[in-house]
């Protein structure tokens, strides 16, 4: 089997059919959220839901200023996400920032689920100081080298989010959510380009669908600091490229209640 230009052997391929089976539930309840009416938001309380958060945007320098979301993942190897519960009572957090991507993740492209961020190194071999190595990415993802790696600190972290020391690593997404503990924002690899293979008994990867745009914000006087007005500037940036796209707005009361609208 070639996974990310690669030719390797990994139990995680093989033996991971229930856990995506769980994941094809997620991926067909996300698809449907374009579609949904804000008077039938209902239909979507408690349902699970992968975002890839954006933060620390300065100078317009991010790719999503510049195309349409979906176009741009789909250039991408790998893409981190989140996933989250679209819960209307107790909230706990689990995703890394405000605001970000709604995204169907055919469950094919999902290759690593952490109950915690595992800084994982997305532009690997890529990256414009070094020089292009297309096993790099690969590498880093089933030796488990994290993008700090050199950091002793960030090192002893890693072993306790990533206990087998590899980002090949797959739990279904209600043992995900679970284990996530409202602290650390948890992490979720997906496979942004199509027609790679990946698991077996599962067709190539396939397009991951973007599915509107994420908001979270605390109600009260807190929705007058100045992030939330960055934010709001934030939404309007990305909705220039994805007109299409509703805004998921997650309010949250002292940190604790919380409801969905859109």
């Amino acid at each position: 089997m070639r996974i990310l230009g690669k030719k390797i052997k990994s139990n995680i391929f093989n033996d991971s059919y229930f856990e995506l089976e769980s994941w094809k539930k997620v991926y067909r309840k996300t698809l449907l959220i374009p579609q949904t009416s804000p008077s039938r938001k209902n239909a979507h309380r408690d349902n699970l839901a992968l975002i890839h958060t954006i933060r620390d945007i300065k100078d317009d320098n991010s790719p999503f200023f510049n195309g349409r979301a979906e176009d741009i993942i789909a250039t991408w190897d790998i893409v981190s996400s989140s996933l989250i519960r679209m819960q209307s009572s107790c909230y706990d957090r689990s995703q890394w920032a405000d605001v970000g991507f709604i995204l169907a993740a055919p469950p094919q492209n999902i290759i690593g689920t952490f109950h915690k961020d595992v800084w994982f190194p997305n532009h690997a071999g890529n990256q414009s100081w070094e020089n292009k190595n297309s096993y790099s990415l690969s590498d880093r993802y089933f030796l488990g080298i994290n993008k700090s790696y050199n950091n002793a600190k960030v090192r002893k972290y890693i072993k306790s989010a990533m206990p087998d020391q590899t980002y090949a690593s797959m739990m279904s997404p209600e043992r995900l959510i679970s284990e996530s503990d409202g602290v650390y924002h948890n992490e979720v690899l997906i496979v942004g380009k199509k027609d790679i293979n990946t698991y077996a008994d599962f067709p190539p990867t396939d397009r991951v669908k973007v599915c509107g745009i994420y908001f979270y914000y605390e109600r009260g006087q807190n929705h007058k600091l100045p992030q939330y007005q960055q934010n709001r500037e934030l939404i309007e940036k990305l909705k220039q490229h994805n007109p299409d796209l509703p805004v998921i707005e997650h309010s949250v009361w002292g940190g604790e209640l919380s409801a969905f609208s859109w």
